[in-house]
């Protein structure tokens, strides 16, 4: 039955985003093209546009998942997706994997869309080759510690938009916000977006595990983790102690690891027993 529901929800959304996943391909290849034009301005012009509306287009595709979803659950799909006789559990399951799947796809697209601009941008500005921009990129960004810390940011930031996005439209359709109809979610999504930063600032300057900062940052991206708060730091900020933070607190990490779980188990208890259907 999960792979039955998977399948569904993945083919459902495709006739959507197939269209943006090829409009993406095709702003890369056009500014590709327009960039061996190497003509002054021009270059740089049109490539802007198209990195604008590769962008969109990925946004877009996030968007459409969401509010596909939220059909699902509470729209106009909701009475055929809720009378299937599955457990809801696999229900859930098959709402992460979907997300997942379209969240993980889009922003590795995103990500070799704007890596290819830069190195376009980079080429036409220092009057370079192609490949040698590449290694110049490369040579910067491609080093062990910045790729580790950019995938678990991606990791991150996914899971916790998309924990964020089912809890929303779980809870944003529980009978006393029936009546607000989409605006049910919305509100739901912005008093945990609220909640959510608050405890993240919380955690960041009182839990004591941080990012040391290199000292000298034109050695390299050199970091380390020590168990110290960020709040000493943030102190002599404030008073004009020091003009800069050697400091950055990643208790939030752990928190909202706890938070995640919670929000798990809402989910699931407010799906099974308490969703209302309009």
């Amino acid at each position: 039955m999960f792979s039955k529901l998977y399948k569904y929800q993945i083919k459902e959304l495709w006739f959507i985003a197939r269209y943006f996943y090829l409009a993406m391909t095709g702003t890369i290849l056009i500014g590709l093209f327009i960039s061996e034009t190497r003509i002054p301005g021009v270059v740089q012009f049109f490539n802007t546009l198209l990195l604008i509306g590769f962008i969109i287009c990925g946004i877009a595709i996030i968007i459409f998942t969401i509010t596909h979803d939220y059909q699902n659950q509470q729209g106009k799909r909701s009475y055929f997706f809720r009378s299937i006789p599955a457990k809801e559990s696999v229900i859930i399951g098959s709402r992460l994997s979907y997300y997942l799947t379209y969240y993980f796809a889009t922003v590795i697209v995103l990500a070799i869309g704007i890596a290819i601009f830069t190195i376009s941008h980079t080429a036409i500005n220092m009057m370079l080759p192609f490949h040698i921009a590449f290694s110049i990129i490369k040579d910067i960004f491609f080093q062990t510690k910045i790729i580790g810390m950019l995938l678990f940011i991606i990791v991150y930031a996914v899971f916790h938009q998309v924990i964020s996005m089912m809890f929303a439209i779980t809870i944003g359709s529980h009978a006393r916000l029936k009546s607000l109809g989409i605006g049910g979610p919305i509100l739901v999504y912005f008093l945990h977006y609220v909640a959510m930063q608050i405890l993240t600032l919380i955690s960041m300057l009182f839990i004591p595990i941080s990012i040391k900062l290199p000292e000298n940052p034109d050695t390299g991206f050199e970091f380390r983790i020590v168990f110290e708060s960020m709040m000493p730091e943030m102190s002599k900020l404030f008073s004009a102690q020091s003009n800069e933070i050697k400091y950055i607190g990643i208790g939030f990490i752990f928190t909202t690891f706890i938070v995640w779980i919670i929000m798990a188990i809402w989910i699931y208890k407010c799906s099974k027993n308490k969703i209302s259907l309009n």
